[in-house]
Protein backbone atom coordinates (compact mmCIF):
# COMPACT_ATOMS: atom_id res chain seq x y z
CA UNK A 1 0.00 0.00 0.00
CA UNK A 2 1.43 3.28 -0.94
CA UNK A 3 1.87 6.22 1.76
CA UNK A 4 -0.09 8.99 1.07
CA UNK A 5 2.25 12.28 1.98
CA UNK A 6 0.01 15.10 1.86
CA UNK A 7 0.55 18.06 -0.21
CA UNK A 8 0.14 20.36 2.05
CA UNK A 9 2.09 18.88 4.82
CA UNK A 10 4.98 18.90 2.14
CA UNK A 11 4.43 22.49 0.71
CA UNK A 12 3.73 24.22 4.00
CA UNK A 13 5.57 22.81 6.63
CA UNK A 14 8.68 21.57 4.65
CA UNK A 15 12.62 21.83 5.83
CA UNK A 16 12.70 25.13 3.80
CA UNK A 17 9.60 26.71 5.14
CA UNK A 18 10.02 29.33 7.94
CA UNK A 19 6.24 30.42 8.87
CA UNK A 20 4.32 27.28 10.13
CA UNK A 21 1.07 29.34 9.79
CA UNK A 22 -1.05 29.02 6.63
CA UNK A 23 -2.13 31.74 4.60
CA UNK A 24 -5.98 31.55 5.66
CA UNK A 25 -5.61 31.42 8.54
CA UNK A 26 -3.00 34.86 8.53
CA UNK A 27 -5.98 36.31 6.36
CA UNK A 28 -8.68 35.47 8.60
CA UNK A 29 -6.68 37.13 11.53
CA UNK A 30 -5.89 39.89 9.72
CA UNK A 31 -10.02 40.84 8.79
CA UNK A 32 -10.49 39.40 12.29
CA UNK A 33 -8.48 42.94 13.59
CA UNK A 34 -9.27 45.17 10.92
CA UNK A 35 -13.09 44.84 11.05
CA UNK A 36 -13.35 45.60 15.01
CA UNK A 37 -10.39 48.21 14.96
CA UNK A 38 -13.01 49.82 11.93
CA UNK A 39 -16.03 48.62 14.04
CA UNK A 40 -14.56 50.76 17.05
CA UNK A 41 -13.52 53.86 15.15
CA UNK A 42 -17.22 53.70 13.25
CA UNK A 43 -19.47 52.76 16.73
CA UNK A 44 -16.62 53.57 19.28
CA UNK A 45 -17.56 50.77 22.19
CA UNK A 46 -20.62 49.50 20.56
CA UNK A 47 -18.91 48.62 17.74
CA UNK A 48 -17.80 45.03 18.30
CA UNK A 49 -21.60 44.27 19.34
CA UNK A 50 -22.41 44.98 16.08
CA UNK A 51 -19.54 42.98 14.40
CA UNK A 52 -20.41 40.11 16.21
CA UNK A 53 -24.37 40.07 15.48
CA UNK A 54 -24.08 41.64 11.90
CA UNK A 55 -21.55 39.00 10.91
CA UNK A 56 -23.63 36.40 13.47
CA UNK A 57 -26.44 35.96 11.81
CA UNK A 58 -25.26 34.84 8.54
CA UNK A 59 -23.09 32.41 9.95
CA UNK A 60 -25.39 30.77 12.24
CA UNK A 61 -27.87 30.83 8.80
CA UNK A 62 -25.04 28.94 6.70
CA UNK A 63 -24.15 26.63 9.28
CA UNK A 64 -27.85 24.97 9.90
CA UNK A 65 -28.34 25.02 6.07
CA UNK A 66 -26.46 23.19 5.84
CA UNK A 67 -26.52 20.97 8.90
CA UNK A 68 -30.05 20.95 8.07
CA UNK A 69 -29.48 18.30 4.98
CA UNK A 70 -29.26 15.69 7.60
CA UNK A 71 -32.63 16.36 9.03
CA UNK A 72 -34.59 16.12 5.83
CA UNK A 73 -32.48 12.78 4.41
CA UNK A 74 -32.20 11.08 8.06
CA UNK A 75 -35.68 11.59 9.10
CA UNK A 76 -34.60 9.26 12.37
CA UNK A 77 -31.45 9.35 14.08
CA UNK A 78 -30.44 12.95 12.89
CA UNK A 79 -33.66 14.52 14.30
CA UNK A 80 -33.41 13.10 17.53
CA UNK A 81 -30.04 14.04 17.42
CA UNK A 82 -31.27 17.34 17.06
CA UNK A 83 -33.85 17.31 19.44
CA UNK A 84 -31.58 16.45 22.43
CA UNK A 85 -29.01 19.23 20.89
CA UNK A 86 -32.07 21.79 20.86
CA UNK A 87 -33.16 21.01 24.98
CA UNK A 88 -29.26 21.05 26.02
CA UNK A 89 -29.39 24.59 23.94
CA UNK A 90 -32.57 25.50 26.27
CA UNK A 91 -31.31 24.45 29.22
CA UNK A 92 -27.65 26.20 29.04
CA UNK A 93 -29.72 29.60 28.05
CA UNK A 94 -32.42 29.27 30.97
CA UNK A 95 -29.38 28.68 33.32
CA UNK A 96 -27.71 32.11 31.68
CA UNK A 97 -30.85 33.85 32.36
CA UNK A 98 -31.15 32.74 35.81
CA UNK A 99 -27.30 33.70 36.89
CA UNK A 100 -25.18 35.06 34.72
CA UNK A 101 -22.73 31.96 33.19
CA UNK A 102 -20.83 34.46 30.53
CA UNK A 103 -17.53 33.19 31.33
CA UNK A 104 -18.93 29.52 30.90
CA UNK A 105 -19.98 30.45 27.21
CA UNK A 106 -17.13 32.00 26.88
CA UNK A 107 -14.96 28.88 27.19
CA UNK A 108 -17.88 26.75 25.67
CA UNK A 109 -17.07 28.99 22.97
CA UNK A 110 -13.37 28.32 22.94
CA UNK A 111 -14.20 24.68 22.33
CA UNK A 112 -15.92 25.06 19.30
CA UNK A 113 -13.82 27.54 17.86
CA UNK A 114 -10.63 25.15 18.92
CA UNK A 115 -12.44 22.14 17.41
CA UNK A 116 -12.97 23.90 14.03
CA UNK A 117 -9.28 25.17 13.69
CA UNK A 118 -7.79 21.80 14.36
CA UNK A 119 -10.38 20.42 11.47
CA UNK A 120 -9.50 23.01 9.37
CA UNK A 121 -5.86 22.78 9.81
CA UNK A 122 -5.97 18.73 9.17
CA UNK A 123 -8.27 19.34 5.98
CA UNK A 124 -5.66 21.88 4.50
CA UNK A 125 -2.36 19.76 4.96
CA UNK A 126 -4.26 16.85 3.69
CA UNK A 127 -6.08 18.62 0.80
CA UNK A 128 -9.33 18.66 2.54
CA UNK A 129 -9.40 14.26 2.40
CA UNK A 130 -9.00 13.81 6.25
CA UNK A 131 -11.58 11.79 7.90
CA UNK A 132 -9.44 10.86 11.54
CA UNK A 133 -10.41 11.99 14.61
CA UNK A 134 -10.36 15.73 15.99
CA UNK A 135 -9.30 15.33 19.30
CA UNK A 136 -6.36 12.77 18.86
CA UNK A 137 -3.61 13.18 21.41
CA UNK A 138 -2.40 15.75 20.27
CA UNK A 139 -5.96 17.73 20.10
CA UNK A 140 -6.11 16.50 23.22
CA UNK A 141 -3.43 18.43 25.14
CA UNK A 142 -3.68 21.26 22.93
CA UNK A 143 -8.05 21.74 24.17
CA UNK A 144 -6.87 21.13 27.70
CA UNK A 145 -4.30 23.90 27.96
CA UNK A 146 -6.08 26.28 26.20
CA UNK A 147 -9.24 25.57 28.11
CA UNK A 148 -7.14 25.68 31.26
CA UNK A 149 -5.14 29.22 30.18
CA UNK A 150 -9.01 30.53 29.14
CA UNK A 151 -10.42 29.79 32.64
CA UNK A 152 -7.32 31.24 34.24
CA UNK A 153 -7.48 34.44 32.12
CA UNK A 154 -10.94 35.03 33.27
CA UNK A 155 -9.69 34.61 36.91
CA UNK A 156 -6.54 35.52 37.06
CA UNK A 157 -6.97 37.79 39.89
CA UNK A 158 -7.71 34.60 41.89
CA UNK A 159 -4.59 33.16 41.08
CA UNK A 160 -2.11 31.67 44.48
CA UNK A 161 0.98 33.85 45.00
CA UNK A 162 2.94 31.49 45.07
CA UNK A 163 2.07 30.96 41.23
CA UNK A 164 2.36 34.92 40.35
CA UNK A 165 3.70 36.89 42.48
CA UNK A 166 1.48 39.83 44.36
CA UNK A 167 4.76 42.01 43.61
CA UNK A 168 4.48 40.93 39.83
CA UNK A 169 0.53 41.36 39.87
CA UNK A 170 0.81 44.92 41.19
CA UNK A 171 2.20 45.95 37.72
CA UNK A 172 -0.46 46.78 35.29
CA UNK A 173 -1.25 44.29 32.71
CA UNK A 174 1.49 41.60 34.19
CA UNK A 175 -0.17 38.45 33.44
CA UNK A 176 -0.69 39.34 29.80
CA UNK A 177 2.79 40.37 29.48
CA UNK A 178 4.23 37.55 31.19
CA UNK A 179 2.52 34.89 29.40
CA UNK A 180 2.65 36.95 25.87
CA UNK A 181 6.44 37.15 26.83
CA UNK A 182 6.66 32.96 26.99
CA UNK A 183 3.92 32.35 23.90
CA UNK A 184 6.43 34.80 21.85
CA UNK A 185 9.84 32.61 23.43
CA UNK A 186 8.00 29.44 22.94
CA UNK A 187 6.60 30.56 18.95
CA UNK A 188 9.99 31.76 18.37
CA UNK A 189 11.92 28.66 19.21
CA UNK A 190 9.24 25.89 17.13
CA UNK A 191 9.61 28.23 13.94
CA UNK A 192 13.54 27.33 13.74
CA UNK A 193 12.82 24.42 15.32
CA UNK A 194 14.70 24.82 18.92
CA UNK A 195 15.72 22.57 20.16
CA UNK A 196 14.79 20.29 17.18
CA UNK A 197 14.21 16.73 19.13
CA UNK A 198 10.72 18.24 19.78
CA UNK A 199 10.16 20.23 17.07
CA UNK A 200 11.75 18.94 14.07
CA UNK A 201 9.23 16.48 13.33
CA UNK A 202 5.85 18.53 14.68
CA UNK A 203 4.16 20.74 12.05
CA UNK A 204 0.92 20.96 14.09
CA UNK A 205 2.60 21.76 17.71
CA UNK A 206 4.43 24.62 15.71
CA UNK A 207 1.60 25.98 14.10
CA UNK A 208 -0.58 25.98 17.37
CA UNK A 209 2.45 27.84 19.32
CA UNK A 210 2.65 30.31 16.50
CA UNK A 211 -1.35 30.44 16.49
CA UNK A 212 -1.55 31.09 20.30
CA UNK A 213 1.27 33.74 20.41
CA UNK A 214 -1.18 35.27 17.70
CA UNK A 215 -4.24 35.48 19.87
CA UNK A 216 -2.43 36.36 23.39
CA UNK A 217 -1.03 39.04 21.50
CA UNK A 218 -4.13 40.12 20.46
CA UNK A 219 -6.05 39.74 23.86
CA UNK A 220 -3.33 41.60 25.36
CA UNK A 221 -2.90 44.46 22.75
CA UNK A 222 -6.37 44.78 23.31
CA UNK A 223 -6.61 45.01 27.02
CA UNK A 224 -3.83 47.33 26.63
CA UNK A 225 -6.00 49.55 24.60
CA UNK A 226 -8.73 49.57 26.64
CA UNK A 227 -7.12 50.49 29.34
CA UNK A 228 -6.09 53.91 27.43
CA UNK A 229 -9.44 54.48 26.59
CA UNK A 230 -9.82 53.08 23.12
CA UNK A 231 -12.75 51.19 22.64
CA UNK A 232 -11.86 47.92 21.85
CA UNK A 233 -13.73 44.91 22.83
CA UNK A 234 -13.03 41.67 25.06
CA UNK A 235 -11.24 38.96 23.68
CA UNK A 236 -14.15 37.81 23.29
CA UNK A 237 -15.90 39.08 20.76
CA UNK A 238 -12.19 38.79 18.55
CA UNK A 239 -12.58 35.16 18.81
CA UNK A 240 -15.92 34.95 17.51
CA UNK A 241 -15.74 37.05 14.63
CA UNK A 242 -12.12 35.14 13.95
CA UNK A 243 -14.58 32.33 13.91
CA UNK A 244 -16.73 33.99 11.41
CA UNK A 245 -13.61 34.67 9.01
CA UNK A 246 -11.81 31.53 9.29
CA UNK A 247 -14.89 29.32 8.44
CA UNK A 248 -15.69 31.39 5.45
CA UNK A 249 -11.52 31.45 3.61
CA UNK A 250 -12.44 28.04 4.69
CA UNK A 251 -15.39 27.36 2.29
CA UNK A 252 -14.02 29.19 0.00
CA UNK A 253 -10.66 27.06 -0.17
CA UNK A 254 -12.88 23.68 -0.51
CA UNK A 255 -15.09 25.08 -3.04
CA UNK A 256 -12.21 25.99 -5.17
CA UNK A 257 -10.63 22.91 -4.74
CA UNK A 258 -14.17 20.95 -6.09
CA UNK A 259 -14.18 23.22 -9.05
CA UNK A 260 -11.60 21.26 -10.94
CA UNK A 261 -13.43 17.75 -10.20
CA UNK A 262 -16.01 15.71 -11.69
CA UNK A 263 -19.98 16.74 -10.08
CA UNK A 264 -22.48 13.65 -10.24
CA UNK A 265 -24.72 13.59 -13.25
CA UNK A 266 -28.38 13.65 -11.09
CA UNK A 267 -29.99 16.47 -11.06
CA UNK A 268 -30.15 17.11 -7.15
CA UNK A 269 -33.99 18.97 -6.56
CA UNK A 270 -35.43 21.08 -4.33
CA UNK A 271 -33.48 21.94 -1.25
CA UNK A 272 -30.74 19.66 -2.47
CA UNK A 273 -30.39 22.10 -5.11
CA UNK A 274 -30.46 24.90 -3.30
CA UNK A 275 -27.82 23.80 -1.03
CA UNK A 276 -25.48 22.88 -4.40
CA UNK A 277 -26.06 26.30 -5.68
CA UNK A 278 -25.18 28.32 -2.30
CA UNK A 279 -21.73 25.65 -2.80
CA UNK A 280 -20.69 26.76 -5.71
CA UNK A 281 -18.12 29.98 -5.39
CA UNK A 282 -20.71 32.60 -6.98
CA UNK A 283 -23.41 31.01 -4.88
CA UNK A 284 -21.61 31.19 -1.59
CA UNK A 285 -20.49 35.05 -2.07
CA UNK A 286 -23.85 35.96 -3.02
CA UNK A 287 -25.91 34.59 -0.58
CA UNK A 288 -23.19 35.04 2.41
CA UNK A 289 -23.01 38.68 1.15
CA UNK A 290 -27.05 39.06 0.70
CA UNK A 291 -27.12 37.53 4.47
CA UNK A 292 -25.11 40.13 5.49
CA UNK A 293 -26.76 42.87 3.74
CA UNK A 294 -29.84 42.28 5.36
CA UNK A 295 -27.95 40.99 9.49
CA UNK A 296 -26.83 44.30 9.34
CA UNK A 297 -29.85 46.49 7.90
CA UNK A 298 -31.26 44.62 11.17
CA UNK A 299 -28.78 46.00 13.67
CA UNK A 300 -29.04 49.39 12.42
CA UNK A 301 -32.71 49.65 13.11
CA UNK A 302 -32.23 48.35 16.40
CA UNK A 303 -29.52 51.00 17.21
CA UNK A 304 -31.85 53.52 15.24
CA UNK A 305 -34.68 51.84 17.40
CA UNK A 306 -33.53 51.81 20.50
CA UNK A 307 -37.46 51.12 21.81
CA UNK A 308 -37.97 48.34 19.56
CA UNK A 309 -38.11 45.01 22.04
CA UNK A 310 -39.02 43.01 18.86
CA UNK A 311 -36.14 44.10 16.68
CA UNK A 312 -33.61 44.04 20.50
CA UNK A 313 -34.46 39.80 20.56
CA UNK A 314 -33.24 39.53 17.03
CA UNK A 315 -29.98 42.55 17.18
CA UNK A 316 -28.78 42.29 20.30
CA UNK A 317 -25.93 41.11 21.77
CA UNK A 318 -27.47 40.12 24.89
CA UNK A 319 -30.02 37.86 23.65
CA UNK A 320 -27.61 37.03 20.26
CA UNK A 321 -25.40 35.29 22.71
CA UNK A 322 -28.50 32.65 22.75
CA UNK A 323 -27.92 32.06 19.19
CA UNK A 324 -24.13 31.51 19.74
CA UNK A 325 -24.67 28.73 22.48
CA UNK A 326 -27.56 27.05 19.47
CA UNK A 327 -24.71 27.39 17.29
CA UNK A 328 -22.16 25.73 19.15
CA UNK A 329 -24.54 22.88 20.60
CA UNK A 330 -25.80 21.78 17.52
CA UNK A 331 -22.29 21.46 16.39
CA UNK A 332 -21.95 18.61 18.86
CA UNK A 333 -23.85 16.31 16.11
CA UNK A 334 -22.43 13.36 14.80
CA UNK A 335 -21.07 13.73 11.93
CA UNK A 336 -22.11 11.29 9.09
CA UNK A 337 -18.89 8.99 8.01
CA UNK A 338 -17.74 9.15 4.50
CA UNK A 339 -15.37 7.05 2.21
CA UNK A 340 -12.04 7.87 2.77
CA UNK A 341 -11.75 8.73 -1.07
CA UNK A 342 -14.39 11.05 -1.04
CA UNK A 343 -13.73 14.20 -1.72
CA UNK A 344 -14.25 16.88 1.27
Amino acid sequence: MTTFVPAMERQTFGESTINPLHTGFLLSFAFTALTLVLGAYLWGAGGAAVVVVGMGWPHVVLGFLFYARRLVRDAGPARLNFSALLLATVAISFAHSLSDITTVIYVYFVYHALRDEIFIYHQRRTDHRYRGRVFDRGGLALLISTTLLAGVSQLQNKIPAWIFPKSLAAVPHSFELVLCGLALLLATLSVFRIPRSIFGQRPAFRSALSAMFLFIAAMTGMKVARSNNIPLPLFFSFLVVFHYFSWYVFNLEKIKLRQGKTLSHKSPQGFDRFLQIVGTRNGFLVFTLAMNAISFAGVFSYLLLKDSHWLGYAFSLKYFLYILVFHVTVSFAPKPVAPAATAA
